[in-house]
């Protein structure tokens, strides 16, 4: 959105200054017209229309045109400067995004490189392990564990980036439904129990019932399943993770809160940026996509989603409002 009114700010930046110049070349050739009046006239040896031509009446007096002049080359001239120093903060401000851009385009790759290599390199060692009989078999079912707990984080990896790609094409959110939102919310939370409980995390979940919204189910939940691993993942098994679902008036408002690493005031206006990652984020790992898609989502479903939190090392909270489906009001 922000992108898009400085776009047209901008053009209507230039559309001012090429009106301004037309303008200025139009009154120049008007000007041109005159002065070619008045040197016809004064060769002729008429000194009447020159005069006139020139600006100065019959008593010899010059009329107001000069002072207009003055004013008019004064007032166009601060304007194109005005126009200029325009043109400077905007080409400040696209060096300035398009750096960000880059940084954040090769945190994202050293991120992505993270979040695929260590699972892999994971499963490898644990399935080699396997094979070599290095453990007893409890040991090998807790290993197999681990490992399927592995594959559920690629799985993740990969769906999320399919999912921005599919973003850059037709709308994703195509199957609308109305159900209650705290079937998806407990159905997701069982899913990560066994991974919160493995990371040491005190996980609750606390919702109401006949929390009806309309909503794509596939999207839903992978909304759900992003913000439940941002909060496992930046708690970095220490705390708790808590959701609560309630109704707020005419919305359905989630929470999941964290005890974890919190966020840098700084970042919380671009958390939710494709390949944006917080500085807290550095030694975590993730693709930067998957609080872009949560919210990406969550707006398509006519929905709000915010991130609080006081500075790092406080933990954060993301705020979910979806509205409640006509039906159930």
């Amino acid at each position: 959105m922000l992108r898009h009114k400085s776009g047209v700010a901008f053009a209507f930046l230039v559309v001012l200054s090429i009106a301004q110049v037309v303008w200025w070349l139009v009154f120049q050739f008007r000007e041109a017209d005159r002065f070619e009046t008045a040197a016809k006239a004064l060769a002729a040896g008429d000194r009447g229309t020159a005069a006139a031509a020139l600006g100065v009446d019959e008593n010899g007096a010059l009329d107001d045109r000069f002072h207009r002049r003055r004013f008019m080359f004064a007032t166009e001239g601060a304007f194109l400067g005005l126009c200029a120093l325009g043109f400077v903060v905007f080409f400040y401000a696209a060096l300035t995004r398009e750096r960000r851009v880059l940084q954040e385009r090769e945190r994202f790759l050293a991120g992505a490189t993270h979040e695929f290599k260590t699972p892999l390199a994971t499963i490898r060692l644990g399935l080699q392990s396997v094979l070599d009989r290095r453990f007893s078999e409890e040991k090998q079912d807790e290993y197999l564990h681990a490992m399927v707990g592995e594959v559920d984080r690629l799985e993740r990896g990969v769906t999320n980036l399919l999912a921005a790609a599919g973003l850059r094409g037709a709308d994703p959110v195509r199957d609308f439904e109305v159900a209650d939102l705290a079937a998806d919310v407990r159905e997701v939370f069982e899913e990560f129990e066994p991974r919160f409980a493995a990371s040491g995390l005190d996980a609750s979940l606390q919702v109401d019932d006949g929390l009806m919204v309309r909503r794509d189910r596939a999207a839903m939940l992978l909304v759900l399943r992003n913000l439940f691993d941002n909060a496992m993942r930046y708690s970095e098994g220490e705390g708790a993770v808590r959701v609560t679902s309630t109704r707020n008036g005419s919305h359905v408002e989630l929470r999941i809160a964290d005890e974890g690493l919190g966020i840098h005031a700084d970042d919380l206006p671009r958390l939710f940026d494709a390949f944006s990652r917080g500085r807290t984020a550095d030694h975590v790992g993730g693709s930067g996509l998957g609080l872009h898609l949560v919210h990406t989502y969550v707006d398509q479903h006519g929905g709000t989603v915010e991130a609080l939190s006081d500075g790092p090392g406080t933990g954060s909270e993301f705020v979910v409002r979806l509205p409640i489906a006509e039906s159930s009001r």
